[in-house]
C-alpha cells in the first residue's frame, strides 16, 4: 500500500479525471471504467482528446468518442459496419434489435 501522500495524490488525480470527463459522481466514473470496453478505450483517449479539441468540443466528449471508436472497431472485426449508424448525421434509424443487443453486450462485456 502507498503512503497517505500517495493516496491523497491518487484521489486528486481521480477527481481531476472525473471533472475533465464530465462525470457527476465518482461512482458514475468508477462504473464506466469498470467495464472492459471503457478500459480498452483509454488507449484511444489521447487521439480522442485531440479530435474533440480540434472540433472545439469540450474534453468531456473524448471518452465517448474513444468508446465509440472501440465499439466500431470491434463490431467491424465481427463483420458489422456501423459507420453510418454512428457517424452519418442523416442516418436517423435505430439499429436492428440484434445489432443493438451486440452493442449492449459489448458494454456489458457479454460479447463472445
Amino acid at each position: 500500500m502507498g503512503t497517505t501522500k500517495d493516496q491523497a495524490e491518487l484521489e486528486a488525480y481521480k477527481e481531476a479525471v472525473r471533472v475533465m470527463l464530465g462525470f457527476r459522481t465518482r461512482e458514475e466514473m468508477e462504473d464506466v471504467f469498470s467495464r472492459p470496453i471503457a478500459q480498452a478505450a483509454t488507449n484511444r483517449l489521447q487521439d480522442a482528446l485531440n479530435s474533440v479539441r480540434e472540433k472545439g468540443q469540450a474534453d468531456e466528449y473524448a471518452l465517448a468518442l474513444a468508446v465509440e471508436t472501440e465499439i466500431l472497431e470491434r463490431m467491424n472485426e465481427s463483420g458489422e459496419d456501423l459507420q453510418n449508424l454512428f457517424n452519418d448525421p442523416k442516418h436517423h434509424n435505430l439499429p436492428a434489435d440484434d445489432l443493438a443487443q451486440k452493442i449492449v453486450a459489448l458494454w456489458d462485456d457479454q460479447a463472445s
